[in-house]
């Protein structure tokens, strides 16, 4: 083995030089591929070739500029604590107060329900108007072109199963005179 070669233990790897340097990893690279890069040696071909630096090389590097200092936006402090030491201090975020909710009104109710909110109206009075709504939605191809006199006597609501459920809209609109 000839005397400049070195050994294996003098050939370091791209982490040892850059926590040697201050450089990062990726700006060792860009030197590489640039040429002003510290003299380096290059194990195997292709992608995955390993890159090694000489020692002496290193410390060459090192005694014309001396080590990079880290960038002043990088006050991050590391995640290995060292044995004996503390670790700093957390910074914690105060949780955001509760969202206070308002009571949630039904958007449909049933035909009892609207018998209660409307008094003077029966139950089954309701199921008629139910009833009537369908059959015109029906005749006239949607709810939107029943005409306005005979859409203010109906509900439009769904049928389910047995229960009719009737929008509150169309109930404010029918008994209150409320248009969306």
């Amino acid at each position: 083995m000839p005397e400049n070669e070195g050994t294996a233990g003098d050939l370091l790897n791209e982490r040892q030089v850059s926590d040697m340097t201050g450089l990062s990893i990726s700006r060792l690279c860009h030197r590489r591929a640039h040429g002003t890069s510290i003299p380096f040696i290059t194990l195997g071909a292709g992608l995955y070739a390993n890159i090694r630096y000489r020692l002496e090389d290193v410390e060459a590097f090192l005694a014309v500029n001396p080590k990079v200092p880290p960038r002043a936006g990088n006050d991050k402090p590391s995640a290995k604590v060292q044995p004996g030491e503390r670790a700093p201090a957390r910074i914690v975020k105060k949780p955001a107060p509760p969202i206070q909710e308002k009571a949630a009104t039904p958007l449909t109710v049933s035909c009892e329900e609207a018998a209660r909110r409307h008094q003077g109206v029966t139950a089954h009075t309701i199921r008629k108007m139910c009833l009537r709504g369908q059959y015109m939605a029906r005749r006239y191809g949607g709810p939107s072109r029943v005409p306005v006199k005979q859409a203010a006597m109906v509900l439009f609501a769904v049928k389910l199963g047995k229960a009719w459920h009737i929008p509150v809209s169309e109930l404010d609109r029918v008994f209150l005179g409320k248009q969306e």
